[in-house]
């Protein structure tokens, strides 16, 4: 799939499942973080925030439009790094959330457009 058929296809029942996530693990963190850095360029990233102040279309919106020419290459690395941590290669998927593999589908088109 597409980037663009990914945003398409993130529903409110994906997001919700990845909202109803209580504590993340570490991949899910990682992968948090991860996405929260491409879409707002920003590093701090905050679960229980992220959960609360967060709206599905806003989400799809960011992710429709990436600003390539603001992520810092080390920045992201530092991020790809802390997600690929102990693989080899990128996790098969995401456990325990349907719309965290989902996102994580995205992620790795933007891996790859970047």
């Amino acid at each position: 799939m597409t980037a663009k058929e990914l945003i398409e296809n993130f529903s409110n029942e994906l997001f919700q499942d990845m909202k109803n996530v209580q504590k993340l693990l570490s991949i899910q963190k990682h992968l948090m973080e991860l996405f929260n850095y491409i879409v707002n360029i920003e590093q701090t990233f905050d679960w229980n925030i992220f959960k609360r102040s967060s709206y599905i279309e806003h989400i799809k919106s960011k992710m429709e439009n990436v600003n390539y020419s603001q992520i810092s290459k080390q920045q992201f690395n530092f991020y790809l790094n802390r997600f690929t941590q102990n693989e080899i290669n990128f996790p098969r998927f995401i456990p325990q959330s349907l719309g965290m593999n989902h996102l994580y589908k995205w992620v790795k088109c933007q891996i790859n457009i970047f």
